[in-house]
């Protein structure tokens, strides 16, 4: 089967074709339960403002036309497109002066308006979707078969400008450190986040920020080449900002000290390790949903002392799962009632918390069995998925109840180390990518999937037949 083709024409506000323009089909794709748009293939406009996007396979698409505002407005540049009503109004005043020679044209004089404020010009303009919309949610979905060209898709591309975000610190800080800050969008499906760097701690900038709800995170660290700064100088902020498509949105932002994640390590041993010679150490890692950043501070981790107490300091609000790194199996992660092996710890960062228990065990679960085919010879060239029947852990980005093994040539298969619980066993000769945190693909598979239940430490043989 041949792969299907896309085309279609891209033209302007006012009609003309668009050239050079970047052209993509992107569809919907799940990790860690959340939904984003992904780029399949793309392709730049010619000097009709056509494309032609090939290669794809059959399936449902968007197309999206992603110009310059150069594009968009005659080689306008930033700083003349937010000058432009100032100059047409001195224009229109001005007095004609004729022309110093015969064939020349006449000229006019005028002062020029003030410098304006860089962050009035836009920063820049949303993409659009076929036929001429702002998000796949008003877009229109192109579906194609093999060997099937689909012409006619067609984008009028619109010029409504993104908005720039300046965060002003109100906060006193060191001149010798800097800002991290980061802007995290709500709607993970169709924007990713963004983030910015500044040496002098005053105010910082967004630019490019489409319509949307979004958290402003901003840690503060030692500048390069000044010493790492102490727990207590970790100061970071946060706050909450709608954009609606303003040009300018000015956030207030205050820091603060962060707190501390405490607790104890536990031990369902046959013997407990001596920590005075074994080095165990606890980490606190972002949530899937959180977009794991990259700390500038470094791990937020904390070394298990000799009875056992850990103190992780210096750690901001977020969501986060506890680890611990080293030879041992972690059997479970408690903080209050719940296991942050599983569901993320929402920590406010306000007050330290010093309840966490992290449990390790020796007692190592078993899943194993066999394939086979309906004469009962081994069934080869198929991948066993297991997956938890709760569909709480579906969308949690957690992957320790999930696990993908190949059949051998000898049809046994064996999973190690699951959590105890109930699971449902599948097989597939092709496991997609990411399908761990697909609900839909999940529960679809749940029609035809065997249940096990493996208790706590457990070894349990299951054997499988394909039909």
């Amino acid at each position: 089967m041949r792969p299907a083709v896309i085309t279609g024409r891209v033209v302007g506000p006012h009609g003309a074709p668009l050239t050079q323009v970047h052209v993509a089909a992107v569809h919907y794709d799940t990790s860690n339960g959340f939904r984003h748009l992904y780029e399949v293939m793309s392709a730049d406009t010619d000097d009709r403002g056509i494309y032609r996007l090939f290669g794809l396979d059959p399936g449902s698409y968007f197309v999206v036309a992603k110009p310059d505002v150069e594009d968009l407005f005659d080689d306008f540049s930033f700083s003349s497109y937010s000058d432009a009503p100032h100059i047409e109004r001195a224009i229109r005043s001005a007095t004609v002066v004729n022309p110093a020679r015969p064939g020349m044209p006449p000229t006019i004089a005028f002062q020029p308006p003030p410098d304006q404020d860089f962050d009035m010009a836009p920063s820049g303009f949303l993409p659009t979707y076929a036929p001429s919309a702002m998000s796949p949610d008003d877009a229109t979905v192109v579906t194609v078969a093999g060997n099937e060209e689909r012409t006619g898709v067609d984008i009028a591309a619109r010029a409504i400008p993104t908005s720039i975000v300046r965060v002003e610190v109100t906060t006193p800080v060191d001149p010798r450190t800097r800002i991290s800050a980061w802007l995290l969008n709500d709607d993970r499906s169709t924007q990713g986040d963004t983030s910015c760097m500044v040496e002098s701690c005053g105010s910082f900038r967004f630019r490019d920020v489409p319509p949307g709800t979004y958290t402003i995170l901003a840690i503060l660290s030692a500048s390069y080449g000044q010493p790492p700064l102490a727990d207590e100088q970790k100061l970071w902020g946060q706050t909450r900002v709608t954009v609606g498509g303003e040009p300018v949105v000015r956030i207030n932002l205050s820091l603060q000290a962060p707190r501390s994640i405490s607790g104890i390590v536990a031990f369902d041993m046959s013997q407990r390790p001596d920590l005075t010679k074994r080095v165990l150490t606890v980490r606190a890692q972002p949530a899937a949903d959180t977009r794991s950043l990259s700390l500038p501070n470094g791990p937020l981790q904390a070394k298990v002392t000799a009875d056992g107490r850990f103190t992780i300091a210096g750690v901001p609000a977020g969501r986060y799962y506890l680890y611990i790194d080293g030879p041992y199996h972690v059997k479970s992660a408690e903080v209050g009632r719940q296991d942050t092996l599983d569901f993320p710890l929402d920590f406010p960062g306000d007050r330290d918390l010093t309840d966490a228990v992290l449990t390790i065990t020796d007692k190592r679960t078993e899943l194993n069995g066999t394939l086979t085919d309906s004469s009962g010879q081994p069934a080869l060239g198929y991948s066993i998925l297991v997956a938890p029947t709760d569909s709480r852990y579906w969308c949690r980005g957690s992957s320790r109840r999930f696990d993908t093994v190949p059949v051998e040539l000898d049809g046994r298969f064996s999973v190690a180390r699951l959590p105890s619980g109930s699971y449902q066993l599948a097989v597939v000769a092709d496991p997609e990518p990411g399908w761990s945190g697909d609900p839909e693909f999940l529960r679809a598979i749940a029609r035809t999937s065997v249940m096990v239940i493996i208790p706590d430490g457990g070894k349990v043989t299951q054997n499988l037949r394909v039909k």
